[in-house]
């Protein structure tokens, strides 16, 4: 079984930082110095079709786009730290039951409306709404029991107690613009430094750089194509071809043979990209007693199953623990 947990959420990120193969640009280190090239396109293919463009949708399909369509209040970096997003700073009450945000100024949704702490609220409450919200994170965002907004740039949020999953929830709920929800079926409802201007449902989703967005140097990019491609092995060839740039979710047989070739780059995302794991029912006989489960697993050959069918693209592990998990 293939499981993404909730800390893999949290570490994918926009324009295919999860499991993919990145074409190498030939950029001198004189230039990476310099800073990114500006302008262009950058087309990433996936086999993965999208639902809507809901930011708090977490399939996978939608991981390409979530991080370039939405901000959040606080980012989680590469070491899980909380940095500012639209929260410039925040500081929790003594009792640890409300935490106090204070948003940044100058954002702006793509319909061209402020941002403010009502939307604060309206997204927390369309996060958690079982109509609307994500069945995967609606959980999570619930540790928040109340929005308050004192004002149009300060946010209270209020815990029944002192809670330290608070920034996992801060880093992946999401802001939207509440006047343009009922549209995230052809579009999206973000501030994100990238918005929707073209969608064919099976076809390309085709992004544009927010002019509006509160970050003025960013994006590099003029525009970020999403192209479905069902087949891994047409993928893989659009890939080679040099018609996409990057591909995401490569076939594990390919790996090693691409990541072999002049000018691409094999990223394998956070560890670990995703986990197969084997889960029994310990109400049921046999597998009720302890030594024929020990018996099991013992026989499992972990080393050949990772060599011979993932074709050593993953590493055995002999605990439910994996190793990009605090535990």
């Amino acid at each position: 079984m293939q499981n993404l947990t909730r800390r893999d959420f949290l570490k994918i990120g926009a324009a295919g930082a999860s499991v993919g193969l990145l074409r190498a640009d030939g950029s001198s280190a004189s230039a990476a110095a310099a800073g990114p090239k500006r302008g262009g396109t950058f087309t990433l293919a996936r086999t993965a079709s999208i639902q809507d463009f809901s930011g708090v949708n977490l399939i996978m399909g939608h991981f390409a786009f979530v991080r370039a369509l939405y901000n959040t209040l606080v980012r989680l970096d590469r070491d899980l730290n909380p940095q500012p997003e639209l929260a410039e700073s925040w500081q929790f009450s003594p009792d640890g039951r409300t935490m106090t945000l204070k948003l940044r100024g100058g954002v702006k949704f793509h319909s061209g409306r402020d941002f403010t702490a009502e939307d604060v609220r309206f997204s927390w409450e369309f996060s958690t709404d079982k109509t609307t919200g994500s069945p995967q994170m609606r959980e999570l965002f619930s540790l928040i029991k109340e929005v308050q907004t004192p004002d149009k740039s300060t946010v209270e949020l209020k815990f029944d107690k002192p809670n330290p999953l608070v920034f996992d929830a801060l880093d992946t709920l999401c802001m939207f613009d509440r006047t343009s929800v009922g549209k995230l079926g052809h579009t999206d409802a973000g501030s994100g430094p990238f918005q929707v201007v073209g969608y064919r449902p099976g076809g390309d989703i085709h992004l544009k750089r927010f002019e509006g967005y509160w970050e003025a140097d960013k994006p590099s990019l003029d525009e970020y194509v999403i192209r479905q491609i069902p087949d891994s092995g047409a993928m893989v060839l659009n890939l080679e071809s040099k018609a996409v740039d990057a591909i995401w979710g490569v076939p594990l047989h390919e790996v090693a043979r691409l990541g072999a070739l002049p000018g691409l780059t094999v990223d394998p995302g956070p560890p670990p990209p995703n986990m197969y794991q084997l889960m029994v029912n310990v109400r049921s006989e046999p597998l009720s007693h302890k030594k024929v489960r020990q018996a099991i697993s013992h026989a499992i050959d972990r080393e050949r199953i990772c060599k011979t069918i993932l074709h050593g693209a993953v590493k055995p592990t002999w605990l439910m623990w994996p190793k990009g998990s605090w535990a």
